[in-house]
């Protein structure tokens, strides 16, 4: 059995079900009131792959125990762009995570560190002209949005940890259209803001520290969000219940103080969710 399931944000809602022939085979249907965006197939409790449907025929083939490693497709266009992006990113995440700690600590004056340091750049260097390439050739496609929104831009290699991390907090959205409505279809906002709140959390910190730092990021965050309504809606109401969750009152409280509810919601119905939403924090 494969469950099908559908995104607006962070939630993936199961929709609907189809089982797989003796030989593993399977077919579905979209039918025409599906929205096209990204869609989750479960195998079983733990395997899962993410699909881009963009009224295109979609025909791949893989083995359910190496599910991804294994993912080719010979129909989906879209698809193809966007699992090629995902392998070459993790390929190019991966050298950066093994040579990242030999120019850390390896001695500079060295011949092996100045090798390091060209690997290093070149590795940046060629994956950035294969995604300024893939842009290019496929300006429209929904996985190019989706894959610009994904990049983050890089600190540059020498720069000191601490300020390193400051530039991820002044840049880490650059590349994020959030004027792109379409992007609600899939788990890229939700991921990218729960990303950026990582930049202002630090284990050693108070749980008074931490909605310190929180009410900052939230700040950026309604920033770069607020034009568009749909999506300002959206991500106010993500941060709300996930600061709920972990008992964050001052940061809720900051939200319901300074979320925009008549500038940003598109109808009175869902301005008034937001609103009463919003209300029911400040009691905490």
């Amino acid at each position: 059995k494969i469950t099908l399931s559908n995104f607006y944000g962070n939630e993936d809602k199961i929709i609907d079900s189809v089982f797989t022939d003796k030989q593993g085979r399977f077919k579905y249907t979209f039918g025409t009131d599906m929205h096209p965006g990204m869609y989750r197939l479960r195998f079983g409790e733990q395997q899962f792959m993410d699909l881009i449907y963009q009224h295109e025929n979609i025909r791949f083939q893989s083995q359910v125990n190496a599910l991804i490693d294994s993912l080719t497709f010979e129909q989906s266009h879209e698809n193809k762009i966007y699992f090629d992006y995902l392998k070459r990113r993790n390929e190019m995440e991966y050298k950066l995570e093994l040579i990242g700690p030999v120019i850390a600590y390896y001695p500079e004056s060295d011949n092996f560190y100045e090798s390091a340091t060209e690997e290093f750049d070149e590795t940046t260097r060629d994956f950035d002209n294969y995604l300024d390439a893939l842009v290019k050739k496929n300006p429209d496609s929904y996985a190019t949005r989706i894959i610009k929104s994904d990049y983050t831009p890089r600190p540059p290699r020498d720069m000191e940890p601490q300020n390193a991390i400051n530039f991820m907090r002044a840049h880490f959205f650059d590349n994020v259209d959030f004027a792109d409505t379409s992007l609600l279809y899939s788990n890229i906002i939700s991921g990218k803001v729960m990303q950026y709140l990582s930049f202002y959390q630090n284990n050693r910190m108070s749980k008074d520290q931490l909605e310190v730092e929180f009410i900052k990021a939230v700040s950026k965050i309604m920033e770069v969000t607020g034009d568009t309504p749909l999506v300002y809606e959206y991500v106010m109401n993500y941060l709300i219940g996930g600061f709920e969750s972990y008992g964050f009152e001052r940061v809720i409280t900051y939200i319901a103080d300074n979320v925009n509810l008549d500038g940003s919601c598109v109808n009175s119905e869902r301005k008034a969710e937001l609103d009463a939403r919003a209300k029911e924090t400040e009691v905490l």
